[in-house]
């Protein structure tokens, strides 16, 4: 059995999906998906690292990007694409029992808002740690170092990295961690079971 510290998961798309693929649920008016991912995750960032409202990203999406729905709709929209990924939020909650859960995500306030109301994710983990909060993202070097310096991390080999994004995933490594790029709940869950996390 490997014995470790704590585990640190993302939150988007790995505990409830994210905002990959939301132009499929837009009216892009023609506008091609890899002008509107430029687009688009340019302003998210900037949304993630607050400098934007919601009211204000939703705002500038449906104005930079000609989008036929209003800034209402919008919001409707994102909302009701934030459902849970294959039961784990479950899996999450077990494994918190046992070590030391930190949530680590690029986030904004309102949409952790939105996801502790209808997910309670505020009652999965040991802590959090968001972007909007530390001011820069997740595939800067600046947040590493500060998640070490927050939970005073002596040991990152000690320490277990769940996160979607092979860069992150690279980064993380970098600085000493284990690592999983997240694929799916059963491959996590089989992960678990050989490092014998379930007691």
């Amino acid at each position: 059995m490997t014995f470790y510290e704590g585990l640190i998961f993302d939150i988007g798309d790995v505990i409830i999906k994210g905002t990959k693929g939301i132009e499929c649920k837009l009216n892009l008016n023609g506008l091609s998906s890899s002008w509107f991912e430029t687009i688009f995750v340019h302003h998210l960032n900037r949304f993630f690292v607050a400098q934007y409202s919601e009211e204000e990203f939703l705002f500038t999406i449906q104005y930079s990007l000609n989008l036929c729905e209003d800034t209402s709709s919008l919001k409707l929209i994102f909302r009701s694409y934030f459902t849970e990924i294959e039961n784990m939020i479950h899996l999450v909650s077990n494994i918190n029992a046992f070590y030391p859960v930190y949530l680590f995500s690029d986030h904004s306030p309102a949409w952790i808002s939105y996801l502790d109301k209808e997910y309670y994710l505020d009652k999965i983990a040991s802590s959090r740690d968001f972007s909007y909060e530390r001011g820069f993202l997740k595939n800067s070097i600046e947040a590493y170092q500060h998640l070490i310096t927050k939970y005073n991390i002596s040991h990152p080999s000690k320490w277990l990295f769940i996160d979607d994004s092979k860069r992150n995933c690279n980064i993380a490594e970098s600085f000493g961690f284990e690592t999983i790029e997240f694929k799916t709940q059963t491959e996590l869950s089989n992960e678990f079971q050989i490092k014998g996390l379930f007691k």
